[in-house]
């Protein structure tokens, strides 16, 4: 009859597909980013918060020591979903940057994950509620520092950096 061209089918979703491609922008994407991406999920920023433990006076005891200088002796929580995961015999969500260890000396940003604050949540309780315990505990071999770099792993696929991780063989 006399009606003019029917609009297509693929306008109804012109504004998820713009959605789509801002989020992507010309990135390189895991398969796994992909499927977040189409489930609706975001990127959140990961951050390490330390703590010195010394209050700076690693700095300058350190040389005398062992023999060279040390920005700190760390304590780190990790900071995704606007909260603080850490270990100190148990493992702690907290709101970032109220930990018994005050204000933090430096916050990093790691990275950028598309896991949600479930997943996270699940992941600790069933993978470290039984590996991250007061009887488990090691001030060198098993502490908050590996706490947050096997947290590090799983949301971004990588490592703390090295001079958190090998503090210990100063």
């Amino acid at each position: 009859s006399g009606a003019g061209p029917r609009p297509k089918a693929r306008a109804s979703s012109a504004g998820y597909t713009a959605s789509l491609s801002e989020e992507l922008s010309q990135e390189l994407i895991t398969y796994y980013d992909f499927l977040s991406v189409m489930l609706n999920r975001r990127k959140l920023e990961v951050q390490l918060f330390r703590y010195d433990l010394s209050n700076g006076k690693a700095k300058w005891l350190t040389p005398f020591l062992v023999g060279h200088s040390i920005a700190g002796i760390w304590h780190t929580g990790i900071v995704v979903c606007g909260k603080e995961y850490w270990f100190g015999g148990h493992i702690f969500e907290s709101e970032r940057g109220t930990t018994p260890f005050g204000t933090p000396t430096q916050i990093q940003t790691l990275g950028e994950t598309m896991r949600t604050r479930e997943d996270l949540w699940n992941f600790i309780q069933t993978s470290l509620v039984d590996e991250f315990t007061e009887a488990n505990y090691d001030v060198l071999t098993h502490n908050c520092n590996h706490f947050s770099n096997t947290i590090s792993k799983f949301l971004l696929n990588e490592s703390l950096p090295d001079e958190i991780m090998k503090q210990p063989d100063i």
